[in-house]
């Protein structure tokens, strides 16, 4: 748990802290998070839903280094969600010319006249879904129960 508390820190420190600075390093610096948190999840594979959260972390590093350190996102999401199209400093997701990947970026988006409008990705609805079913696998909820029978955990 520490390790993953520890990157999900780093990772908002680079994208939310300190976004300025050299993107390179950033960009470096996001990848090696994922790693990171990858010792956790093989770690941790037999718990129910970390495979699922596996697949979506690995969807979302795809994107992420295929389009040199950035998570393309689509200008369509961008507009949904109200959000700027090109910020400064070094973003975790943004318009990026000729997408590698574009259909695993953030092309999805939540308005923005909602709370907490943002776009997001395929890998982040699978991140969604195996933390849905770690946490009822893990509190052993009435569906954390029937999951694992019918061979969805």
């Amino acid at each position: 748990m520490p390790l993953v508390v520890g990157a999900l820190c780093v990772q908002i420190l680079v994208v939310n802290v300190i976004p300025h600075g050299d993107h390179d390093l950033h960009a470096a610096i996001l990848v090696a998070t994922y790693g990171a948190l990858a010792v956790a999840l093989i770690a941790n594979r037999g718990v129910p839903g970390v495979p699922v959260i596996a697949l979506g972390g690995l969807a979302n590093l795809a994107a992420i280094i295929a389009n040199g350190g950035v998570m393309p996102a689509s200008a369509s999401a961008l507009r949904t969600a109200g959000l700027t199209a090109d910020p400064a400093g070094y973003t975790n997701s943004g318009l990026v010319a000729h997408a590698h990947l574009a259909f695993l970026g953030d092309i999805f988006a939540l308005p923005a006249s909602w709370p907490a409008a943002n776009v997001f990705s395929v890998g982040d609805l699978l991140l969604a879904l195996g933390a849905f079913v770690l946490l009822h696998g893990v509190c052993r909820s009435r569906l954390g129960r029937v999951l694992p029978a019918r061979g969805l955990a």
